[in-house]
């Protein structure tokens, strides 16, 4: 492939090489009607791909949460900038860059088509990467919704399940007039078989074929942004100091998680697991909280000034030091994030 191009040339009658992109294994099988069924998920795949750029301004919302705004700009054969409230991804063409606005700090990568998947690895994003690959949406099962009026527009539904638990299922609704995307319902089982999420995708604007100036596709660091490795990116930056986290807490106007904990727990050690190592946690990070980890071990004095009942426990704080909640042990993801919403929901 020249230059590493993202813009898999293929025709219509002969298969290319799958590729797997943003967690879907993907073919050019579905063009012709072989593996997924013909219908409005597959001209919606061919739609995308037959296009030569295409952007669009979407919302986001969890069910329980807030609106999140998105904004997403694509061009062959390798071009791409991707904004979200977390971050903002760029690609032009010899590489590609990771802001995490949160923090302030940016990695950079060369641009390889392994590279490339990660421009789609959340799902919000995941539901354009037909635009690059025409092969994008191989789901093992396939439900046809019908026809709903949205905005004025006559739009086909169909419900894609993409594995055989049921762990990763998605509602499209395609525009009959251009076979475009423009609501969608994704439910995902977050690292739990009681996890389960639902999103709803909203698109606010979209235009196909646009101009773009190539200027769109130019990474510009924010003013005092850090440039750091990719083990610094997704960590999860604890705070040990509670001090700190006060002051942090103040100046961002998010209230403090703080994990109390003993690292040698076994039930702290499957919190770590299944809730603090995890995606959706680090955006709880990213939006919600300010991270403090306080190993009772070590230092007792906060456990006890909160009157901590066990270990491993957690809990919200404010910016003035006030104790709004806690909870002992670790019994379900579920049961985790319901208290946090519970907590910081407004």
């Amino acid at each position: 492939m020249h230059k590493a191009n993202l813009y898999l040339k293929c025709t219509m009658t002969v298969g290319v090489a799958g590729l797997v992109l943003g967690g879907i294994a993907t073919s050019a099988s579905h063009v012709t009607g072989s593996t997924t069924p013909p219908g409005p998920l597959s001209d919606f795949n061919l739609a995308l791909f037959k296009a030569k750029s295409i952007s669009a301004a979407y919302s986001v919302q969890m069910i329980g949460a807030g609106s999140e705004s998105y904004t997403m700009y694509l061009k062959k054969p390798n071009l791409a900038r991707i904004d979200t409230p977390f971050e903002l991804i760029v690609a032009d063409g010899k590489s590609i860059v990771t802001l995490n606005k949160s923090d302030n700090v940016y990695y950079r990568r060369p641009w390889t088509v392994m590279e490339a998947k990660s421009i789609f690895r959340t799902e919000s994003a995941n539901v354009w990467s037909g635009f690059f690959d025409p092969g994008a949406y191989i789901p093992i099962v396939t439900k046809n919704l019908g026809s709903r009026t949205r905005k004025d527009q006559t739009l086909s539904g169909v419900q894609a399940t993409y594995d055989s638990n049921g762990d990763r299922q998605i509602s499209y609704f395609i525009a009959e007039s251009d076979h475009i995307l423009r609501q969608a319902q994704i439910t995902v089982n977050q690292n739990s078989a009681d996890g389960l999420t639902t999103s709803i995708l909203d698109v606010k604007t979209l235009a196909v074929n646009p101009d773009f100036k190539m200027e769109l596709f130019t990474f510009t660091a924010p003013p005092e942004a850090k440039s750091v490795t990719l083990a610094e990116l997704n960590a999860v930056k604890w705070l040990t100091d509670f001090d700190e986290a006060k002051l942090v807490a103040a100046k961002t106007g998010k209230k403090i998680f703080v994990d109390f904990c003993s690292k040698s727990d076994p039930v702290w050690k499957k919190l770590n697991e299944k809730v603090y190592q995890t995606e959706r946690f680090k955006r709880e990070v990213q939006t919600r909280i300010v991270p403090l980890r306080i190993d009772l071990n070590v230092d007792p004095t906060l456990g006890r000034a909160y009157n901590v009942p066990a270990i491993p426990a957690h809990g919200i704080i404010d910016k003035k030091g006030k104790l709004l909640d806690q909870q002992a042990g670790f019994t379900t993801v579920k049961s985790f994030y319901q208290f946090l919403d519970d907590l910081l929901n407004p």
